[in-house]
């Protein structure tokens, strides 16, 4: 059943006592309206005609009251900042999922040869002898370059699979290795490294699509794509209601999957996809597990194609410039790339400008531009370039980029500050799970830039807090300016136990008290 959802007595655009009006607002129970539980956030009824969820007034407080013709539920706000939810603009739903469910392998947690193995031992114990482990998050740092040899001489006898905190390496132990038949010499994939005798080293590199596929054919479980369900449910805990999925070169299935989630309401948020070719079949065909109508067009998106060059070894020109003038010719004609190395930066600058800007309104992309060096920063804001940037990877592993990343480059790395100053439009997000997708993390990571060693990574590249905020609650990626809340807006809410400005002092989610995402309710009560 649906009806209106007052919020009495809130903090509206910087204002105190507002009350607002959100018509669709859905409600599980007329008579007692109740947060959501796991397994499933609840469908919303989706009738042909149905109007969206929107805010429909906007008065001082005290001027709206319910009504006996309708299903009115009344929220005191209790002078608690109400705002448009927060947006990751950069984030991996699949594996933010399967790393919800793995052991953590790398620091800070995991800092020691001593502790890795203890921590797989760990996770050993309460698993059958074949049952495979996924850990996540490894670094060098932690017990040197992994490989097969190193992981077996940790002690851990059940199969192991290991993901490198960049994403790009999967390191496999002997168990593992026999069971996907990898462990003889043969005609194996491109990126499966091996010593100079053949035999596999257990260094898997960018396979990912090809190892989920190989695990599914050996009856490996889990098998298939992860529950979306508990994403779902910590975004929004958060105050999320949009995800940007960055995952390059989705498959059908995996797209699919994506957009099931929305329908049954395992992701609430409205979604983005960026690893779709804008020429690809769209990935909303009624799913046969769940007869459902297709979901609301605004609430699954098509954003820039994800272009996703090797880090230390990228594409040659010609093909860099290839992938982007064939992505022009799509429906959203941008392109989103991948660039962490300086060099990676210069090509993709050079393949774009001779390509050529896509029309408007739409807008290039850098994912992460971690290194931009002040001769860069001109050419970026004249070609209206978007950089979507990670302040909260500072925050985690700063302290391992100082040992490790060039000293020429330390200066420029992750910029926030310099960008804006030079006019260039900047989206924040978290690249979860790789980073922390906790938004007040990140609110706190833009404003400190603090490692988890105490030390300030570049202070000049600080930002205020509301400076970040802005654009985290901007639909828009890039934009900074913020947008007040109005009649007509979407019903994608967060509602805060607080006013703004407390809020932002001390920034922390659990000063989240409800979140409304496309008229649902899916984290707290009223």
């Amino acid at each position: 059943m649906t009806g209106r959802l007052i919020f009495r007595n809130v903090e509206l655009n910087g204002a105190t006592h507002h009350d607002v009006a959100v018509t669709g607002f859905h409600l599980p129970d007329a008579r007692r309206p109740e947060t959501p539980k796991l397994p499933r956030l609840p469908q919303r009824p989706q009738l042909p005609d149905a109007p969206l969820p929107r805010i429909t007034e906007i008065t001082d407080a005290g001027a709206l009251r319910p009504t006996t013709t309708q299903h009115d539920v009344v929220v005191d706000g209790q002078g608690g900042a109400l705002f448009r939810g927060f947006t990751d603009h950069h984030t991996h739903l699949h594996a933010l999922a399967a790393a919800m469910r793995s052991v953590d392998c790398g620091p800070p947690h995991v800092r020691t040869p001593e502790e890795l193995a203890t921590a797989l031992r760990q996770a050993a114990r309460t698993l059958p002898p074949t049952t495979w482990i996924r850990g996540i998050n490894y670094h060098e740092s932690t017990a040197g370059p992994l490989t097969r040899a190193s992981l077996d001489a940790l002690g851990a006898t059940h199969p192991v699979r290991i993901q490198h905190r960049s994403g790009a390496l999967w390191i496999l132990n002997s168990p593992a290795l026999r069971t996907l038949g990898l462990d003889r010499p043969g005609d194996h994939p491109s990126g499966v490294e091996t010593d100079a005798s053949g035999h596999p080293t257990g260094r898997l590199w960018r396979l990912d699509a090809w190892l989920r596929d190989r695990l599914h054919r050996a009856g490996v479980p889990p098998t298939g794509l992860p529950d979306l369900t508990p994403v779902g449910h910590r975004y929004a805990s958060y105050g999320v209601t949009a995800l940007t999925d960055a995952t390059p070169d989705l498959s059908d299935e995996a797209a699919r999957h994506i957009a099931d989630a929305t329908r049954t309401g395992a992701l609430p948020q409205r979604i983005t996809l960026l690893g779709r070719p804008t020429d690809a079949t769209p990935p909303t065909p009624p799913s046969q597990r769940h007869p459902a109508p297709p979901p609301n067009p605004h609430r699954i998106l098509q954003g820039p194609t994800k272009l996703l060059p090797p880090d230390h070894h990228p594409w040659p020109y010609d093909e860099l410039l290839s992938r982007i003038t064939r992505a022009r010719r799509g429906a959203n004609p941008a392109v989103a790339i991948h660039c962490v190395t300086r060099e990676g930066l210069v090509l993709a600058l050079a393949a774009l400008a001779e390509a050529g800007p896509p029309p408007p309104p739409h807008r290039d992309r850098i994912e992460h531009a971690a290194v931009v060096p002040p001769e860069l920063l001109p050419e970026l804001a004249a070609r209206r370039i978007i950089v979507v940037t990670q302040p909260t990877l500072l925050t985690d592993r700063g302290d391992t980029y100082t040992r490790d990343v060039d000293p020429a480059d330390l200066p420029h790395l992750y910029p926030y500050a310099s960008l804006l100053r030079a006019g260039i439009a900047v989206a924040l997000s978290s690249d979860a799970p790789y980073g922390d997708p906790d938004p007040w993390h990140t609110l706190r990571a833009a404003r400190d830039r603090r490692t988890p060693a105490g030390r300030t990574l570049n202070p000049t590249e600080r930002v205020p807090t509301r400076t970040a905020f802005a654009a985290l609650t901007h639909p828009d990626p890039g934009a900074t300016t913020p947008r007040p809340l109005a009649p007509g807006d979407p019903a994608d809410l967060c509602l805060l136990h607080t006013p703004l400005r407390e809020a932002l002092a001390a920034p922390d989610h659990t000063l989240v008290r409800l979140t409304l995402a496309n008229g649902l309710l899916v984290h707290g009560t009223p």
